[in-house]
């Protein structure tokens, strides 16, 4: 289409020159999805770029479609007089006119998008849950830690296991948080677990994406907000702040116990937390969580989905639950 449109031997062609500035419409002529949409558009801006010439502004969408167009429509407009740029930028009540999904700062090849550097949450630090000990500490970075550098092993097979019951993508999507976890964990204030906690929330939500990054997202968070700023590090405020967690995803995600989501095998977890002793040690109220966690998986064997949010969840058994 480029090639027709500034052919040299056509009496219509559009001259464009190296150092041209343009402005570019794509219009769905009504039955292409939005991901050749996306696609042809990239295409058509890399195109142009590899001429010399500049992209200003992209319209991408339906702008005038015909019933069952399997088409794309394309206009290029050279950008003469600088005025122009404002006129096209100016506000308008037309219903089918996008706002430009490309300004002028498109690298070929890659999308730009904005920093999005995560910030820790600000809370007053003399209210804050603090560990009293550099032990406990070292022992939360350390777990951390083994997240960080034990998941990518699992990445593929994870992404095997999803293609039979989902999209294929549950190492890869939990692959994008750990990798954003792994260049915040030298900056972690690990004396801070309500902070570290945030952290976990706001990496899920902004790097992981899909109902899994919300809800762990959502997850992480209410654990955060649930941890006494008094208390000491006890295996029954934990176990509450866990609790509080499921809660949260229940309440947003609009499952319980018994509908084989996550659920079934968090819950089991966090009651077998509450059932320990303050007198255990961590690995063995870990382990008992993890074997809760592996148990609750393998009953969702027999049940009936119920949800409509399908998550999945990760324990260190290696389970995958769906």
């Amino acid at each position: 289409m480029l090639t027709q449109l500034t052919r040299k031997d056509s009496t219509t062609r559009l001259p464009l020159q190296e150092g041209d500035k343009v402005a570019v419409m794509v219009n769905n002529m009504g039955c292409l999805s939005q991901l050749e949409m996306n696609n042809l558009t990239k295409e058509i801006v890399s195109q142009l770029q590899s001429l010399g010439v500049s992209v200003e502004r992209v319209y991408a969408g339906m702008m005038m479609t015909s019933l069952d167009m399997r088409g794309l429509h394309m206009s290029v407009l050279r950008l003469l007089d600088p005025a122009w740029l404002p006129l096209l930028d100016a506000p308008t009540t037309a219903p089918a006119w996008t706002a430009p999904c490309l300004l002028n700062h498109f690298t070929a090849g890659e999308v730009l998008i904005p920093n999005l550097t995560l910030t820790l949450t600000q809370e007053k630090m003399d209210h804050d849950y603090i560990f009293s000990e550099e032990a406990q500490a070292q022992t939360l970075k350390a777990c951390l830690e083994s997240v960080v550098s034990q998941l990518p092993r699992h990445e593929q097979d994870l992404n095997i296991l999803d293609t039979v019951c989902g999209d294929g993508d549950c190492g890869s999507t939990l692959m994008k948080g750990i990798t954003v976890l792994s260049k915040w964990m030298s900056t972690l204030p690990v004396t801070q677990p309500r902070q570290v906690l945030n952290v976990l929330g706001e990496v899920s939500a902004d790097a992981m994406g899909g109902t899994s990054g919300g809800l762990y997202s959502i997850m992480f968070t209410a654990i955060a907000a649930s941890l006494s700023s008094t208390a000491s590090s006890s295996r029954k405020m934990w176990a509450a702040a866990l609790r509080a967690g499921c809660q949260a995803i229940s309440k947003y995600g609009g499952a319980t116990q018994g509908d084989r989501t996550m659920l079934d095998a968090l819950v089991p977890a966090v009651e077998a937390l509450e059932a320990g002793s303050d007198d255990d040690d961590l690995r063995s109220l870990l382990k008992a969580m993890a074997a809760a966690a592996d148990d609750g998986a393998k009953m969702t064997a027999n049940m009936k989905a119920r949800s409509q949010n399908r998550t999945r969840v990760i324990f260190p058994t290696g389970t995958k639950f769906t």
